[in-house]
Formats: structure tokens, sequence, C-alpha cells
């Protein structure tokens, strides 16, 4: 059960992880 708790927050995009997606008229 430890897994699962440990993968819930690997599993959500960080703060400064990746990169935003590309809004409307957003740069590419």
């Amino acid at each position: 059960m430890t897994d699962t708790q440990v993968r819930e927050p690997v599993a959500a995009p960080g703060p400064g992880s990746a990169p935003p997606p590309a809004g409307p008229g957003g740069a590419p």
C-alpha cells in the first residue's frame, strides 16, 4: 500500500516538472 501513496505525487505533474501545455495564443 505504501507504493500507491508514493506513486500518487509522482503521477501528478509537480511544480517545475514539465512545462504546461501551450494555451490559446501561447508559445508553442
